[in-house]
């Protein structure tokens, strides 16, 4: 199935996800793309703004990840930062073969998983491509089990080395999203239901 992709302004990215937080619903894979520290900042946005109010799984693809930004929201509302803390579950997946151990390993939740950095581990040189499309195929059936109960918000950019695994993503996915970079942004082509 191929998604129709929503562009946002980056200088919209958070207010974006702010609005998408209460929309996201089980039976749906999310696809985020963009421009990288645009992405990075909402994909981080979005981990954060999930554990303010229920339970967040979070695979990390890359090795990015911080909690910097989360007790600035957390002294916007009153509350123990420590019970909003844990309600993050964190997993890192350095290598593909790491991020379909991690996958395969989790079961079906109420839970949101966000994965962040998706594909950077899929870039490694000593891989064939068949071997990381195989692995990547592996990955996908996962989430497709996980979205069944959960939504499933996955942050990726794509490699110019390896173009198909992020096509693979965009087929696999049921809404895409688009950040583009915060300088001379266009307006929204297309917008959710309650998108901003």
């Amino acid at each position: 199935m191929d998604a129709a992709t929503t562009s946002i302004p980056g200088n919209s990215a958070i207010t974006s996800i702010r609005s998408l937080v209460p929309l996201a619903a089980p039976g749906s894979i999310y696809l985020f793309q963009g421009e990288t520290t645009v992405l990075a900042a909402a994909m981080q946005e979005l981990m954060d703004r999930f554990a303010l109010q229920e339970p967040v799984q979070v695979v990390v693809g890359g090795n990015r990840i911080s909690f910097d930004h989360l007790f600035m929201l957390i002294g916007e509302q009153a509350g123990d930062a420590y019970a909003i803390m844990d309600r993050i579950s964190v997993s890192r997946a350095e290598t593909c073969y790491q991020m379909l151990d991690v996958l395969e390993k989790m079961e079906s939740s109420s839970s949101p998983l966000v994965i962040t950095d998706t594909l950077d581990s899929f870039f490694e040189d000593d891989l064939t491509d068949n071997e990381v499309t195989l692995l990547l195929k592996k990955c996908l059936k996962h989430m497709h089990r996980l979205s069944q109960t959960a939504p499933v918000l996955i942050g990726a950019t794509g490699d110019d080395s390896r173009p198909e695994l992020l096509q693979m993503l965009e087929r696999n996915s049921d809404i895409r999203f688009y950040f583009e970079p915060a300088e001379g942004a266009a307006t929204a082509q297309m917008k959710m239901p309650g998108l901003q």
